[in-house]
């Protein structure tokens, strides 16, 4: 019979070991930053897609920058969600190709008002995103930021933010404003990609495969219109 230290030893080795190559993980583990706006429906959006893909996975709360690190240290098997941009830049990434949200970011301003150009306009947006930033660098821009969605519209209305930046998906939630009112245009592709580690590239077709039949299906837009629904309403 072997003692306890014997039976420690051994199983340190099976750690050092590790799986056999090719051989799938256990439970893939997957960063999501939660102070991104959407982290919950992504996270829903994560589990609903490995479980259709018989796969598990380990949605784990980390800031992006952390998880930039914990995916070149192989401590993360993929991210959650991210623009194309952004994988593309990533060399330790490999996205699923098909997208896993479509999102547009656009400029709005109050219809009868004309689109700002030049220096000197101030444009509002959410506080914590980046795009605004580089879209209005692009169209000669100043940005000031701001804390919650509704105040983008008050404050536009009195005439203290020229225009405001927002996803189309985020508009279309805002509870207590008469959309109707706005007119917009497209700025900014930010279409959302799921995404794994080089290490995982051979889950891809599988992931990809599931994400394509639940978009047949309906299900990964029902499931997102309900995830925002309630993270609009918390």
């Amino acid at each position: 019979m072997g003692t306890p230290r014997a039976a420690a030893l051994i199983g340190a080795v099976c750690l050092i070991v590790g799986r056999p190559a090719g051989a799938e993980p256990s439970c893939l583990r997957i960063g999501i930053d939660p102070g991104t706006l959407g982290a919950k429906a992504t996270a829903t959006l994560m589990k609903a897609l490995y479980d259709r893909a018989g796969l598990c996975a380990a949605i784990q709360d980390i800031p992006n920058r952390r998880i930039a690190i914990m995916i070149r240290d192989h401590e993360l098997d993929g991210e959650g969600a991210r623009i194309g941009d952004y994988i593309a830049g990533s060399p330790d990434l490999v996205p699923i190709p098909t997208p896993l949200i479509g999102v547009i970011g656009k400029l709005y301003w109050l219809k009868g008002r004309s689109q700002p150009k030049g220096p000197g306009r101030t444009i509002g947006f959410i506080r914590g995103y980046l795009w605004p930033s580089l879209a209005a660098q692009t169209l000669g821009l100043g940005t000031l930021e701001v804390t919650e969605q509704n105040s983008l519209t008050k404050m536009v209305a009195s005439g203290r933010l020229d225009r405001f930046f927002m996803t189309d998906r985020e508009f279309a939630r805002l509870q207590t404003v008469d959309r109707e009112k706005f007119k917009s245009i497209k700025v900014r592709d930010l279409t959302l990609f799921h995404s794994v580690t080089k290490d995982h590239a051979a889950l891809v077709p599988r992931l990809d495969k599931s994400l394509r039949q639940m978009k047949a299906d309906g299900s990964l837009e029902r499931l997102i219109r309900q995830s925002s629904s309630s993270e609009a309403q918390n």
